[in-house]
């Protein structure tokens, strides 16, 4: 098969700041022939955004949307290269601030909603204007798309919101508040001795609380799904932690890109570290790996409920809000 021995690599790629679907958008992407033999084919391009980097199965197709599809005429000599420029008004299916474009060579006419291509490619882009707090945002609805196990379900990803956006909330306030207090902490105060909040990137402490709390819970499904022997499970979640991993990796590769010091990213990650452990300790015996009691008007009925004894998202006072905001 001709196509096989192509490569795809992206250039420029020119996204809208605006999350609404419409808006006008630009990718260029590259085919080389890296094969010994000429190529003269036509084939399918396919340019689709997703929540991860992979196009391999059909499961994948439900988070994979198709942005735009051309049909080319490739004739290349080894070693040449061809650039196509993608025009698409998009279609939303990602969370700005962390995603995927993914190209795509398939055989002319071929039905992309029903079959993988030869050869993609995966670029991770984040929309303009976004930070590291929409970043983590965005990781933590991929991983729930990606995951797809009783952890993501509705009741738990309500739980895993309790947790993981007060971690990051308390560790940048934690050390934003030090010279400018605006917010009382969710659920950490204070940092103990021994950190140092005001040399810290606030930035690199929402990347550390995000982590913390998103590899525990992740972890912890992992192991769950490997004792039951969900092989399937133990894919998507593995491909959750490397993806958080991967998020990781860039988060810090951006704050050092932009000038931070590697002191101040230790420091802010220390303390992110530090406050997401803190919260998944005080959540740590919620209840929310057991069945709980029914309330007494449901007593005696065949009900299955999920319930913790935690609040799943906190609100310590209706004050941060203008009076005509909530109706209490």
């Amino acid at each position: 098969m001709a196509l096989a021995s192509l490569g795809i690599s992206f250039g420029d790629i020119i996204l809208p700041q605006s999350n609404l679907n419409g808006e006008a958008a630009t990718v260029e992407v590259t085919i080389t022939n890296n094969g010994t033999a000429a190529v003269n084919e036509t084939a399918d391009l396919n340019l689709f955004s997703s929540v991860d980097d992979v196009r391999v199965s059909e499961s994948d197709f439900i988070r994979d949307f198709l942005q735009t599809s051309e049909g080319v005429t490739l004739n290349l000599a080894p070693g040449a290269s061809t650039t196509f420029t993608l025009d698409y008004d998009q279609v939303v299916n990602a969370s700005p601030g962390s995603f995927y474009l993914i190209a795509e060579l398939a055989e002319a006419g071929s039905d992309s909603s029903a079959t993988a291509g030869v050869v993609a490619e995966a670029e991770h882009v984040s929309r303009p204007g976004t930070n590291v707090v929409i970043d983590w945002a965005s990781a933590f609805l991929n991983a729930t798309q990606v995951g797809q196990t009783l952890e993501t379900a509705p009741p738990f990803q309500a739980r895993n919101m309790g947790i993981v956006f007060p971690a990051i909330f308390d560790a940048i306030n934690l050390i934003e508040s030090v010279d400018n207090p605006q917010f009382s902490s969710i659920f950490v105060d204070s940092l103990p001795e021994g950190f140092s909040a005001d040399i810290a990137s606030s930035e690199a402490a929402a990347v550390g609380a995000a982590f913390t709390t998103l590899d525990s819970i992740y972890e912890g499904s992992l192991a769950r799904l490997t004792s039951v022997g969900d092989a399937a499970g133990v894919t998507r979640i593995t491909n959750v932690l490397d993806n958080l991993e991967e998020q990781f990796d860039r988060s810090i590769q951006e704050l050092i890109d932009g000038g931070v010091s590697q002191e101040a990213i230790d420091a802010g990650l220390a303390i992110g570290e530090f406050v997401g452990n803190e919260i998944l300790g005080d959540r740590a015996d919620d209840g929310a790996a057991e069945a709980q009691s029914l309330p007494p008007l449901f007593e005696g009925e065949n009900l299955n409920t999920i319930a913790f004894r935690r609040s799943s998202l906190y609100l310590a006072s209706g004050s941060r809000f203008p009076s005509g905001l909530l109706r209490l």
